[in-house]
């Protein structure tokens, strides 16, 4: 007959106190298992000295995921927040690459296109060097007509 599995929920449970009931079941585990090896040991002292080496191994932190440094725990927490939008951006980014795939044909195009545009700094400013002399220009043309006006009006010429 299969073994029913009871669920039970952590409610009113704090860290602290989940910490102290996993602290306390891995030093009862370790109780009992040096207890089991030593008696192992008067019967088959070198199994006993083999499954020594694994226990031990059992305890290290890095071996079972346990012990984590609260620093990159919370490293991870953040990194794992920074990265929740993806699942509203991913379809975006997704149709967007899409969207862009025919760019490799045109990738030529484009490279041709940029190293045509080097020296165009140079050709606008040169352009915006020739609209302001052509500003002033419009000055002294208006000043020429202004005064090409009088001249006529002295000469009695409207």
């Amino acid at each position: 007959m299969r073994e029913r599995l009871h669920y039970w929920s952590l409610g009113g449970v704090t860290e602290d106190r989940l910490r102290e009931l996993v602290s306390e079941s891995f030093s009862a585990f370790h109780d009992e298992t040096r207890e089991a090896l030593a008696e192992l040991a008067v019967i088959a002292p070198e199994a006993a000295a083999t499954l020594r080496v694994l226990v031990e191994e059992l305890r290290d932190p890095r071996v079972h995921g346990f012990g984590i440094d609260p620093d990159v725990a919370s490293w991870l927490r953040d990194a794992s927040d920074g990265l929740g939008h993806l699942q509203d951006t991913a379809p975006l980014l997704l149709n967007a690459a899409r969207d862009l795939r025919h760019l490799q044909d045109s990738v030529h195009l484009l490279q041709s296109a940029t190293e045509g545009l080097r020296g165009s700094a140079d050709i606008a400013m040169a352009i915006r060097a020739g609209a302001d002399q052509l500003m002033q220009a419009e000055g002294l043309i208006m000043q020429l007509k202004q005064a090409a006006a009088e001249l006529r009006r002295a000469r009695g010429e409207y």
